[in-house]
């Protein structure tokens, strides 16, 4: 029962994570008071950037609605359906090992860790377009492990792998793939073959976590809806005002900020 409560308190978050992303969707009618600045410098990282954005992402379920909590109680749903197949899920993947998958998983599990050291590097050395793509995904991986993080303390389920490790729920490798992948897919969206290439690597990653048997199942979903939902709201919130993401300013009798609106 410890167990179960544990875990439906991860899936909790995890859809709080994934319903930010709605919040800023629908901000036409919302309110955000950031700094317009801080929203337009989508080239530079700073500290109270990482802060104020990851903030903003861990405070989204207070303007939750009824179709957000709909979301809620559908992907939460579906994370325990999948945990609820775990043990079948991770026994069909140990049966099936291999040479050739062998070099697969090692492929996928060093997809996060080369794409973060390759963002790092166009920050520094890369022109304009990539110093800016890579800002964003290196923050989007900030928030994602910050999510993925506090998820794991809560829920502290044990690995698969049954090695005393009680940090399996959710797959952070999973996340920071389907994070970066998600900005890929973003900001190349010209090129057709960006988003599928991105996501399939990404997949490769997750499919790595079960082959090793470092994760569960349910796990490495969990981390694949917390990096692309997380990415896609800090996406939003580095939108140029140029873009559909619409930043302005409003005034009104009791208070004053910045309006964030889509454009449809």
């Amino acid at each position: 029962m410890k167990k179960i409560i544990s875990f439906l308190i991860g899936s909790f978050l995890l859809c709080m994570f994934f319903l930010s992303d709605l919040n800023i969707v629908n901000a036409s009618s919302s309110t955000l008071s950031r700094d317009e600045n801080e929203l337009s410098e989508s080239s530079q990282l700073n500290f109270a950037k990482l802060r104020n954005d990851t903030g903003f992402v861990l405070s989204s379920p207070k303007h939750w609605n009824n179709s957000e909590w709909n979301s809620f109680f559908l992907y939460g749903g579906g994370t325990y359906l999948i945990y609820k197949n775990d043990n079948h899920i991770r026994n069909w993947f140990q049966d099936r090992h291999s040479n050739d998958g062998n070099r697969i998983a090692r492929f996928g599990n060093a997809f996060p860790i080369t794409g973060l050291i390759y963002m790092g590097g166009t920050y520094f050395l890369g022109n304009e377009k990539q110093r800016q793509v890579s800002t964003v995904g290196l923050e989007s991986a900030f928030s994602t492990l910050v999510v993925t993080e506090m998820i794991k303390t809560i829920v502290s389920r044990d690995r698969p792998s049954r090695n005393k490790e009680n940090d399996s729920f959710p797959s952070s490798h999973t996340a920071v793939a389907f994070s970066l992948a998600t900005v890929i897919a973003n900001e190349y969206k010209d090129d057709k073959y960006a988003g599928p290439v991105a996501y399939g690597l990404a997949t490769v990653t997750g499919l790595s976590r079960l082959y090793d048997n470092r994760h569960w199942a349910s796990d490495v979903f969990a981390g694949g809806l917390i990096g692309y939902y997380t990415t896609k709201t800090i996406i939003k919130l580095n939108a140029d005002p140029k873009s559909d993401i619409k930043v302005q300013p409003f005034v009104d009798a009791s208070k004053a900020g910045m309006l964030l609106k889509k454009n449809l």
